[in-house]
């Protein structure tokens, strides 16, 4: 079991990039924890950290390492669950990665009941709007919106959104309802970019059965998921965004639809996750819940 001790002691290292952090998260001493990672460097004959006087962090080798470490970990402590009685709690901890404002809407709701079911399960939630790289961010399940070309990514449909162009009651009052895509011109659009390409969102419309793609005039450009919402319900402009963050607002009057014989049908609203051969139960089961429960997203 020496083998085990000394990965364990090693993926606590890699996730906290301390060996005092390490130390505490696993009960055991600093030195320990240094010995360990020294007798797995050198049974592997290979450096996995670089030690300074303020971090740790992984080598090229150390990171390859860890996912498999993780992998065997995570397998050896399913397998053990497995081999026990079958209302054994799920525990262990699950890192999600959710869109701001849907994720705060919709799903945040349904890992409090999940967390309900499961209270040994541990989720470690991060809310972003940035495309995050799954094993580096070491991620086991996000969700994303339309299709993903990465191959080393397995995508699970939780259903099918469309784009909503809105403004404030306001907002329409004081500059009128455009009529037509070309009448966007003469209105103040509030842009979403996007805060790891810098790029501007382009927005999407569906023109005599063919989609078309325009640069939104941009009156304000923001990089904040919530804060797009909240300048359009301040009747800042018009904005384009999932009908899911929006219909609440469409619904109680706060916001208007406008050029909706235009909206863009439908793009995947999709859980994904890297592409390896062992996956946690728990994992598992919180994506199977996620489904189960996402009828509304159809």
């Amino acid at each position: 079991m020496e083998h085990f001790n000394d990965l364990e002691c090693f993926v606590a290292v890699a996730e906290t990039k301390a060996f005092a952090s390490a130390a505490r998260r696993l009960g055991a001493s600093t030195s320990g924890v240094s010995k360990s990672i020294a007798r797995l460097e050198a049974r592997l004959g290979v450096r996995l950290f670089i030690r300074t006087t303020r971090r740790v962090t992984l080598t090229i080798e150390g990171e390859g390492f860890y996912i498999r470490a993780r992998e065997i970990l995570e397998s050896l402590a399913d397998a053990e669950s497995e081999l026990t009685d079958a209302s054994t709690a799920l525990r262990g901890r699950i890192r999600i990665d959710l869109p701001m404002v849907f994720g705060e809407r919709h799903i945040l709701p349904l890992l409090v009941a999940f967390k309900q079911l499961h209270p040994e399960v541990e989720l470690d939630i991060k809310m972003s709007d940035l495309i995050t790289n799954l094993v580096e961010d070491n991620i086991d399940v996000a969700l994303r919106f339309g299709a993903d070309q990465d191959s080393g990514i397995i995508a699970r449909a939780l259903g099918e959104g469309k784009l909503v162009t809105c403004a404030s009651p306001d907002y329409i009052k004081r500059k009128g309802t455009p009529i037509s895509i070309a009448e966007l011109e003469d209105h103040d659009c509030i842009a979403f970019q996007f805060r790891s390409t810098q790029r501007i969102f382009k927005w999407r419309f569906n023109l005599e059965d063919t989609e078309i793609e325009q640069n939104p005039r941009t009156g304000i450009i923001v990089n904040d998921g919530a804060a797009h919402r909240r300048l359009a319900l301040l009747g800042a402009g018009i904005i384009q965004e999932l009908n899911f963050n929006v219909d609440a607002e469409i619904a109680s009057g706060q916001l208007v639809q406008v050029l909706g014989s235009h909206a863009i049908n439908a793009f995947a609203i999709s859980l994904v996750w890297p592409a390896r051969r062992y996956q946690p139960k728990r994992v598992r089961a919180l994506i199977d819940f996620l489904v189960q429960k996402s009828s509304g997203f159809r």
